[in-house]
């Protein structure tokens, strides 16, 4: 049964990254941070989806705070990537916005920050990615889910 999941979790990462490839969406590889999220923290449940996208995307965002202000602003544009920062971290410890600002905000803010990635500046398509990530999975997560409830009725 082991190998068979193995496989099947083969077969959907394949099926992803040729169509990723085929697509010319260049950042997939957000969407798999997306998905490693969705499944370990999320458990593949489609109920998990939409706050692990949502969050996704507002840390993609707090990200860009660190590259595009201090273009425009000089130096100091970079406070508003920390202030943004601080703001999400207080959000996130009094649990006001837990669709948006959650661990996966979290997540994606620290690898989309990660320096050499933060160089790139390819904010617009890490968040298609991400974007490609959800509906392709979530597709067959929704898929397999619906086969399987129709096979119990």
């Amino acid at each position: 049964m082991g190998l068979a999941i193995v496989l099947g979790i083969v077969a959907v990462l394949a099926g992803y990254i040729g169509l990723a490839v085929l697509l010319n969406i260049k950042a997939f590889w957000a969407g798999s941070v997306l998905a490693w999220y969705w499944f370990t923290v999320g458990q593949g449940q489609l109920k998990a989806l939409p706050a692990a996208v949502l969050g996704s995307l507002a840390g993609l965002a707090a990200a860009a705070l660190f590259t595009l202000p201090p273009t425009i602003l000089g130096g100091a544009g970079a406070w508003l990537g920390f202030a943004a920062v601080i703001v999400a971290l207080w959000v996130l410890v009094m649990g006001w916005i837990p669709w948006v600002v959650n661990p996966a905000f979290m997540l994606m803010l620290t690898v989309a920050t990660i320096p050499a990635i933060l160089g790139g500046k390819a904010f617009p398509g890490m968040a298609v990615g991400v974007c490609f990530a959800a509906a392709y999975l979530g597709g067959i997560v929704g898929a397999v889910q619906f086969l399987q409830s129709r096979k119990r009725a």
